[in-house]
């Protein structure tokens, strides 16, 4: 053999006394493997004795497996430790010198016996083993346990040179591919318990309780659609003048588009249901709370206003343009969501007990709203709670202001519910993880739904419950003064004519709201009022002073 191989051939021969000449062209007289390979076929077919290095197992050495000249192994002393220390080396077997070839003495014992080992790639550990369990790969623990023994490498290489087609390239393919299919069991004993696995989709949006859900949130938007007629053909009496019909409309724009988003929710996941549900949310909480926040901070800014007896105007189109504008900014947002990463099914897989017809486990698969980055749902959720906190401030703000002369009460139990509902769908994203994803869509469904209702009962009940009993709330007659209620301003007290963004058929001086041409003013029998009290109370204190 070669000196590049790590064959001691010439430290063997010589010191076990072994009477063999080799006349290769290599410094040790050696022949390189494709040479011998000729040379012992040569001798095969002149029948000629031969001994020479080889390497076990090996296809060439298996082509001559019984035959008559079938490879023989001369066994030489028992290799130990000492001995492999002292074999010769590379520069020593390659040496022009015969000495260094020879090496020592204690170095001329047999081969060692080289055992089968597995090439694993050192990062394979790590991969496997950072995907969650329901997705990871048998692989490494399929070749940590598999084990071949040089028998079955043998009859791989005996398949091989048998074969003789295309010994050089894809007879070894065949071989192998047919010792498996005749060693399949083999090969299944090396296969990690619970596996092979079988992903099935779940059914799990067929649930009775989320065909319920469905069925709350169509009553809901139902409702929402009653309440929307009732409230268009009532738009001329007292109570929805009070609280402009065209912010009212638009409140109830925003809940049924939650409604429709609770409905949605309870759907099968898909690219269009996902994305539907993230208008329906988005747009209907903006379009819910922003009149709302609008309205309630006009009313806080009137009052302080009227605290310090100095004149407010508020134009109604502003008003509006503000809602339409924030809402156009939340659309924008939608579209480039919609457009740079949708919401879309995203699977979620749970390693149940259930055995498959392999004898593996079955992995259930799940589906639930998401995109690729969090981001755009953590963005319109702070969006949402934003829109609260400056609602709940603003509520807080107007709590002193009586409910005569406004809506502020029902306004702050509308803006409180509203911060309630949204704290529970805060908590329900940290339960993502521990509730499957059918009975969370179930829960924030019935969510939607119940925040939906109450805040119709909250602000619209009241008005239809007065309007009902045919109180102030009833139609106005001609000549009536809207808002007949007295209001502390102050110190003084004032009768208010006119709506909060109303109108009123006279203007004079004083505190008054104009809004796109209607004047909210203080009446000249208010003025009167006004002007006796004063006068009384300036006799009153004169009276006292003189007194004293």
């Amino acid at each position: 053999m070669d000196c590049d191989c790590d064959s001691f051939v010439v430290t063997q021969t010589y010191w076990l006394g072994i009477g063999l000449a080799s006349e290769g062209p290599s410094p040790n007289s050696g022949y390189k493997w494709g040479i011998l390979k000729d040379i012992y076929n040569a001798a095969n077919a002149t029948n000629s004795d031969i001994i020479m290095f080889w390497y076990n197992p090996d296809p060439f050495l298996q082509s001559f497996h019984g035959t008559d000249y079938e490879f023989v192994p001369i066994v030489l002393p028992t290799p130990t430790q000492e001995c492999i220390d002292n074999r010769a080396t590379k520069e020593a077997r390659c040496s022009s010198n015969l000495t260094e070839q020879y090496g020592l003495e204690v170095g001329a014992c047999d081969s060692e016996q080289q055992n089968l080992k597995k090439a694993i790639v050192s990062n394979l550990y790590e991969t496997t083993y950072k995907v969650d369990e329901e997705l990871r790969s048998p692989a490494y623990d399929a070749l940590k346990t598999f084990k071949m023994t040089e028998l079955h490498i043998a009859e791989i290489f005996t398949n091989w040179y048998d074969r003789n087609i295309d010994r050089d390239n894809f007879d070894p393919r065949e071989a192998t591919c047919r010792w498996i299919a005749e060693n399949i069991d083999t090969l299944k004993a090396s296969i990690p318990r619970s596996y092979p696995r079988e992903q099935r989709p779940s059914n799990s949006f067929e649930a009775g309780y989320l065909y319920a859900a469905m069925a709350v949130g169509v009553f809901v938007a139902l409702l929402l659609v009653v309440t929307t007629l009732l409230t268009y053909s009532l738009r001329k009496t007292k109570v929805f003048r009070y609280a402009q019909i065209e912010f009212a409309l638009m409140v109830l724009a925003g809940l049924f588009l939650v409604s429709l988003g609770s409905i949605v929710i309870t759907i099968k996941p898909s690219l269009g249901s996902c994305t539907s549900l993230a208008w329906f949310l988005l747009v209907g909480y903006t379009l819910e709370l922003i009149p709302v926040i609008v309205k309630v901070a006009a009313i806080n800014k009137m009052m302080s206003a009227a605290k310090k007896m100095k004149r407010v105007e508020l134009d109604r189109k502003k008003l509006y343009y503000v809602v339409f504008a924030i809402t156009f900014f939340v659309v924008v947002f939608l579209v480039a969501w919609s457009a740079a990463d949708p919401p879309r099914e995203q699977p979620s897989f749970e390693l149940g007990d259930e055995v498959n017809d392999q004898g593996g486990n079955v992995v259930s698969v799940t589906y639930s709203c998401g995109s690729n980055s969090d981001s755009w749902l953590y963005i319109s959720i702070v969006w949402q709670a934003l829109l609260l906190l400056v609602a709940t401030v603003l509520a807080v703000q107007s709590r002193d202001v009586r409910s005569e002369f406004n809506e502020s009460t029902q306004l702050g139990f509308l803006i409180y519910s509203s911060f309630f509902f949204v704290v529970i769908r805060t908590i329900t994203l940290f339960l993502e993880t521990s509730i499957a994803s059918n009975k969370l869509a179930c829960f924030r469904s019935f969510i939607f739904s119940s925040d939906t209702f109450v805040n119709v009962g909250i602000y619209y009940g009241p008005k239809f419950w007065e309007i009902y009993k045919g109180g102030e709330g009833a139609s106005l007659s001609l000549g009536e003064s809207i808002a007949p209620k007295s209001v502390v301003i102050g110190s003084v007290v004032r009768k208010l004519s006119g709506p909060l963004f109303g109108s009123s058929a006279r203007r004079s001086s004083g505190f008054s709201s104009r809004s796109a041409g209607d004047d909210f003013d203080v009446s000249a029998e208010a003025e009167a009022g006004v002007g006796a009290e004063v006068g009384a109370k300036a006799e009153a204190e004169a009276a006292a002073a003189a007194e004293h």
